[in-house]
């Protein structure tokens, strides 16, 4: 690579002494190469700029889009909606959990590798224990 750039400036200089006088390779050699003004440069990096930022603005608002409506769907949907009501710990690595799934109240057992389904209430037995519930801290509280 190095030869050919030897070369190169070997006839470069040759050619400015004229000794190739009238030949293809002086009138390459005085041609002017093309040298943007400062004016193209600074438009050019404020249009790049502009684009950046362009790209950057819809990019939030797909982004912005996208996420509104994650959150609709997960609102409307009633899965993944899992509460603890309750939990005992029974002893080392047991313990018991009441817990309410999509509507659905689950007591559940729990050990070391296992989680165990004790007892699946329906609507009305958790209703009734609500208004039991209710009763006892009326009585406690006069």
């Amino acid at each position: 690579m190095s030869l050919f750039f030897f070369l190169l400036t070997s006839l470069a200089a040759a050619a400015q002494e004229g000794i190739y006088s009238g030949t293809e390779l002086q009138n390459v050699l005085k041609q002017d190469t093309y040298e943007p003004n400062y004016f193209t440069l600074i438009f050019g990096l404020i249009f790049v700029i502009f684009l950046i930022y362009l790209t950057g603005f819809f990019y939030q608002k797909l982004i912005g889009v996208g996420s509104k409506l994650n959150k609709k769907a997960i609102k409307s949907s009633q899965v993944n909606k899992v509460s603890v009501l309750s939990s005992m710990p029974l002893g080392r690595n047991k313990s018991i959990h009441v817990v309410e799934i999509n509507g659905k109240t689950l007591v559940l057992g729990a050990a070391d590798n296992q989680v165990s389904l004790l007892r699946e209430f329906s609507e009305s037995e958790v209703n009734e224990y609500a208004k039991n519930i209710a009763e006892i801290t009326e009585e406690e509280d006069e």
